[in-house]
């Protein structure tokens, strides 16, 4: 059943439904609280939401269960961290 609330939220992200995918992942992570996709996926919708505090936490965790969803989810973080520097930049430039 987790792994059905799983897939709910990542669809529910992939079609611009944020607020939906993370109760789906809250309800993932209900039923197996170290589920690690799921804190995954979970902290890409964060970035989706402008929310590095709660991704950030999410890849703490993945780190903590030593789960190779942590590289992904570090990836997602760093690449988040410089669209933001690219769209400080441009507004300079203007």
């Amino acid at each position: 059943m987790k792994e059905a609330f799983n897939n709910l939220g990542y669809c529910y992200r992939k079609i611009g439904k944020p607020d939906l995918s993370l109760t789906a992942f809250h309800q993932a992570l209900k039923l197996d609280s170290n589920y690690a996709q799921a804190l995954e996926y979970m902290g890409e919708t964060y970035l989706v939401l402008n929310d590095i505090k709660n991704a950030d936490i999410n890849l703490l965790k993945l780190t903590e269960l030593k789960s190779p969803y942590a590289d992904s989810l570090s990836h997602a973080i760093e690449k988040y961290k410089l669209r933001q520097i690219n769209k400080i930049l441009q507004k300079g430039k203007k």
